[in-house]
């Protein structure tokens, strides 16, 4: 018995005793693991920084987009599905306003039978001369009047041609020049819009319409 039990004191202590070299090559084993985890975390450190810098740059240009650009929430435009884009008034050119035919104006002019006046050399109205019937505005033809004076027995006169007649038609004033005698010629006037030169006592009217 204590034999067998000297044995197993003599197996324990060889257990427990291990040599120089054998110390050795635990002790760099221990320290190369030691090394790796530690090189292990540095480089988990460094990873975890890096994303955290990547993450805090984009909410930092999320947040500058947002301000530069109302739509945009988070680094994200926003648009409404409903919105429909507003068609900017366009002002027409001036090329445009010319080029755009006026709408024709439509008065109304009464015709009545109107006297012819004269005209004095310093441009004063002078004496009647001569009644323009409605009938020789409808008609439109040239038509030669005698002027109210003449000299040794011959009378100046004037002739009122159709573009005459036409235009008084229209509601103009026509200038006229008579002929010539004794080297000289004098001016008159019709105008059918003014009642001052209505011939008294006319009751011959005529309705026409202007287009202007």
């Amino acid at each position: 018995m204590l034999l067998k039990n000297s044995k197993l004191l003599q197996n324990k202590k060889s257990i427990l005793e291990v040599k120089p070299s054998d110390r050795r090559g635990f002790f760099v084993g221990a320290c190369q693991c030691a090394f790796v985890a530690l090189s292990f975390k540095i480089i988990s450190c460094g990873a975890d920084e890096s994303l955290s810098r990547q993450s805090v740059s984009t909410q930092i240009q999320s947040g500058d987009a947002s301000k530069q650009n109302p739509d945009l929430e988070d680094g994200v435009i926003l648009t409404p599905a409903d919105e429909t884009p507003i068609e900017e008034s366009k002002n027409p050119t001036e090329e445009e306003v010319q080029d755009t035919p006026a709408e024709p104006q439509t008065t109304t002019l009464i015709l009545s039978d109107i006297n012819a006046i004269s005209l004095y050399y310093d441009g004063t109205m002078g004496p009647q001369t001569g009644v323009i019937t409605v009938d020789d505005m409808v008609l439109a033809e040239d038509k030669t009047y005698d002027f109210w004076h003449g000299h040794g027995g011959s009378s100046h006169q004037f002739t009122v041609t159709s573009n005459d007649f036409i235009q008084i038609r229209s509601g103009l004033k026509v200038s006229i020049e008579t002929d010539l005698v004794d080297s000289h010629s004098h001016t008159l006037f019709i105008d059918p819009t003014s009642d001052e030169f209505k011939v008294l006592g006319t009751t011959r009217e005529v309705e026409v319409e202007i287009v202007s």
